[in-house]
């Protein structure tokens, strides 16, 4: 768990060119996630009825090479993080759904997502807001 903490705060910190970035106040609803970036739509899953396992879509972004997803508690400790190329991701990182006995991360109560965008040379170009996700 430590390790996912040192990667979510490393994400941040890059993510704002270095500068300290306070994500877990944003204005209003507490899910905008303003860095100065382009925007990353958010597709699925539906913020409640998502199950345990669910399916994180976003739309493609022109120029990007690479994705973070990042699943947070809804107190902002991280959860689980994943890095590639795919646009659609299940938790665990699973290539589909798994069966229910299966081992890895589960969504059990209330938390939240979001995507950053990386080009050729792994310079963040666009992020999503924070979306709420719920079994």
């Amino acid at each position: 768990m430590r390790r996912l903490r040192i990667l979510a705060a490393g994400l941040m910190i890059a993510l704002s060119g270095g500068r300290a970035v306070d994500a877990s106040v944003p204005p209003d609803d507490g899910l905008a996630l303003e860095l100065g970036l382009g925007d990353i739509t958010l597709v699925a899953p539906a913020t409640t009825g998502a199950g345990t396992r669910p399916a994180f879509v976003w739309e493609p972004v022109p120029g990007a090479e690479s994705y973070t997803l990042a699943v947070l508690s809804t107190d902002d400790v991280p959860l689980w993080a994943w890095y590639g190329t795919a646009t659609e991701v299940i938790l665990g990182g699973w290539p589909e759904l798994p069966v229910p006995a299966a081992p890895g991360p589960r969504i059990t109560v209330p938390s939240k997502w979001f995507v950053v965008a990386y080009d050729a040379a792994g310079v963040p170009i666009a992020n999503s807001d924070f979306r709420l996700v719920a079994p």
